[in-house]
């Protein structure tokens, strides 16, 4: 294995024998870093393991992606050493259209997860560019941030810790706000669409659109709390996240799944 493709990801091994991995990709900012709180809540023969993204944790001297295309082109050469396991995908706001586009990317090598997690966007065909935060002044920026309420009020107010963040966050935020709007091929996998009731920048019925973006089953659940939902309702989200994968990973001979 490659020690190019090891940089890409945070790997927590499952507790028991490993039947499944389930790969969490970062909303912008974010860190793969994050997911590792997950681990408790999850079955016990699920590897769970965070997408580590350029730019941030053990790869801060890399550059972020600015565009969906490259980024998608590097994430998915470095994948293929890690799919001898039956694999979900989870993504986060910006995470979800990469787990998603990571989904098509896989498809031609017949390397479709058993079950896609797109949480807190609207479906491709829907603009993002309205606004351009990335392109904002400093001030301005950081006053969005505060609004979709992922970013703790005390790294925020620091300037140091900002001024390594920033570009990263702008990055992110440039490579959504340019992704095209356009409708894309529906996937072999099943989709489940979560969501916030009070997120502001994606609605239940804007969620549903992702139906067409599979052509087997799909489910749409929201959740109490507004974009960033997944922390308060960490508990009660990870319960159904399990449920999906217990029901949707495929059986492997001369195995048993442990809760």
């Amino acid at each position: 294995m490659s020690a190019d493709s090891l940089l890409w990801f945070e790997r927590y091994p499952a507790r028991g024998p490993t039947l499944a991995r389930l790969f969490c990709i970062p909303h912008a900012g974010g860190s793969g870093y994050a997911y590792r709180d997950w681990i408790p809540h999850l079955p016990q023969w699920l590897e769970l393991i965070g997408v580590r993204l350029p730019g941030r944790g053990a790869r801060v001297r890399e550059p972020a992606f600015h565009r969906m295309e490259p980024l998608i082109s590097a994430l998915g050469a470095a994948i293929l050493q890690h799919l001898d396991k039956p694999f979900a995908l989870f993504g986060h706001s910006m995470g979800a259209l990469v787990a998603f586009e990571l989904s098509m990317r896989l498809a031609p090598r017949g390397l479709l997860p058993f079950h896609l997690f797109v949480s807190g966007t609207r479906p491709p065909h829907f603009s993002r560019d309205e606004k351009q935060l990335h392109r904002l002044p400093r001030e301005s920026f950081l006053e969005e941030l505060r609004k979709l309420n992922g970013t703790a009020l005390e790294i925020l107010e620091d300037d140091t810790v900002m001024s390594s963040l920033l570009p990263v966050l702008r990055a992110d935020f440039e490579l959504v706000e340019t992704y095209p709007a356009r409708a894309r091929p529906a996937v072999y996998c099943p989709i489940t669409a979560l969501g916030g009731r009070e997120d502001e920048t994606v609605s239940e019925q804007e969620l549903q659109e992702w139906s067409h973006y599979t052509r087997l089953a799909f489910r749409c659940h929201m959740f109490p709390g507004d974009h960033f939902f997944i922390g308060p309702q960490e508990v009660e989200m990870l319960s159904l996240i399990s449920t999906t994968i217990r029901n949707a990973c495929p059986p492997q001979p001369n195995s048993r799944h442990q809760v």
